[in-house]
């Protein structure tokens, strides 16, 4: 198990949808911030931004037992646990103010070089700061099954707002994406309380991309696929159990 870190930090009424609820999207962004914090307080981000290298993010699974609340003050812990040459597995934990668990989080890194796109071996000295344990085996998520029926689907261009500074889409907006083709009675009514994602490919600037989902009511449960528009090429996929 890798070096610990813990991060207050208080819900705002942004981060929160009309039930006072933290947003998918807005959770997961309190939760990576929380890990870059960490980097930043260990390493020098200069190395890495000279070497032309950054972290990107090619799954999560997640675990909700409950959503915070707007003005609720909650502890995120995170740990870089293990890695390999490919891939860093990385944990996050949520718990509110008397120390019930509210959230987990598992997500795996990965380095990419950010002129070629592509991905890049991971160098021992990157992780040695977290304390992380050196593996050689790579850690296997559940399938997500393919979508069999679509229920919607919704089309979407590629903005200059959605990029960060990796130059590739924010890992949230994938989540806006998809939650949007929900429509307003299933996201009043229901709380996430299981997700699993992987991305696949990049979106880019510009691009024409579709989300669609299948809706399971007998599961409580939903199927998303962002694609292209044009060539289904799938860019991510995801798998949401609803309370």
């Amino acid at each position: 198990m890798g070096l610990k870190f813990i991060e207050q930090h208080e819900i705002t009424y942004y981060e929160c949808d009309l039930s006072k609820n933290i947003t998918l999207p807005m959770l997961i962004n309190i939760l990576i911030k929380t890990s870059e914090s960490q980097t930043n307080k260990l390493t020098d981000t200069k190395t890495m931004e000279e070497n032309n290298l950054g972290w990107i993010i090619t799954q999560y699974d997640m675990k909700i037992n409950r959503l915070p609340k707007q003005g609720e003050i909650v502890f995120i812990t995170t740990n870089a646990n293990s890695y390999n040459k490919y891939f860093c597995y990385r944990d996050f934990l949520l718990n509110d103010q008397e120390g019930n668990l509210l959230v987990e989080l598992s997500a795996v890194f990965a380095l990419m070089n950010l002129k070629t796109r592509k991905i890049t071996f991971i160098d021992d000295n990157f992780i040695e700061p977290y304390q992380a344990k050196k593996t050689t085996k790579l850690k296997r998520f559940e399938k997500i099954e393919e979508i069999k029926k679509i229920t919607n689907k919704k089309d979407y261009q590629v903005r200059y707002f959605d990029l960060d500074g990796n130059g590739h889409v924010n890992n949230t907006h994938y989540f806006d994406w998809m939650l949007d083709t929900l429509d307003f009675d299933f996201l009043s009514t229901k709380t996430p309380k299981k997700m699993r994602i992987k991305f696949d490919k990049e979106v880019h600037y510009g691009m024409l991309i579709q989300s669609i989902v299948e809706i399971d009511n007998n599961t409580s449960q939903t199927k998303h696929i962002i694609r292209d528009v044009n060539d289904n090429i799938k860019f991510a996929e995801a798998l949401i159990k609803w309370n």
